[in-house]
């Protein structure tokens, strides 16, 4: 993010410089939030080039934070991208079943154990479900991450996003539909050998990436 930067001493770049530098990176794309944390990555770069007396003061110290959208608009999927998306969850399912069954196939041959058969699984780990929740309830990612199974309601069909997780920090409460309420049995039912969070990693930890491998049979 410096290198617009480079070629310049630190006491020639002025605030000017600087809003021009942040007009340009809102009008190609970037979020408002991105650049003003970058701007205080350099204004700090900047206090301490003056700490050490590399230059006597902060140029750009009046610079202040461009106001950011505290209500952006709600992006919702419409029906055709919702059904690509189940679609292309349920042939990653089916993928990951072939492969799992190449695998035994090779691991019976020479004579190793195989592995838990992912079609007696209701899923083969924690995405599809992961995202069919968050679909179906609106939950962040971050209050996902750290529901816990004593927040999930089966009886009255209600889940709790606890104040201490929820970004707002006050506790609310989600109705489950018919689709999350089975998704969410199913995938109890898969890991019941589990306690505390309804998802979490290989080794049992917090998720803080959907990407990272998961909860198995």
């Amino acid at each position: 993010m410096f290198k617009d930067f480079l070629k310049s001493k630190m006491d020639d770049i002025n605030v000017i410089d600087l809003e021009r530098w942040r007009a340009s990176r809102i009008a190609v794309g970037n979020k408002t939030t991105t650049t003003n944390r970058d701007i205080a990555s350099i204004k700090a770069v900047f206090n301490r080039a003056v700490d050490f007396e590399i230059i006597e003061q902060n140029p750009i110290a009046k610079v202040k934070k461009a106001r950011e959208d505290t209500r952006p608009r709600v992006r919702y999927l419409n029906d055709e991208e919702l059904k690509l998306l189940l679609e292309s969850l349920d042939r990653r399912e089916e993928r990951r079943c072939g492969e799992r069954d190449s695998a035994n196939r090779w691991r019976s041959e020479r004579g190793y154990r195989r592995l838990p058969d992912f079609k007696k699984c209701a899923f083969t780990d924690h995405l599809k479900p992961m995202i069919i929740l968050s679909l179906h309830t609106g939950m962040r990612r971050g209050e996902v991450f750290d529901l816990k199974w004593q927040h999930v309601d089966f009886t009255v069909r209600s889940i709790a996003v606890v104040g201490e997780t929820a970004k707002s920090g006050k506790t609310r409460h989600i109705p489950m539909n018919r689709t999350c309420l089975e998704v969410l049995g199913r995938w109890q039912k898969q890991c019941a050998k589990s306690s505390g969070r309804v998802f979490q990693n290989a080794d049992g930890m917090r998720f803080n990436n959907v990407k990272n491998r998961g909860q198995q049979s």
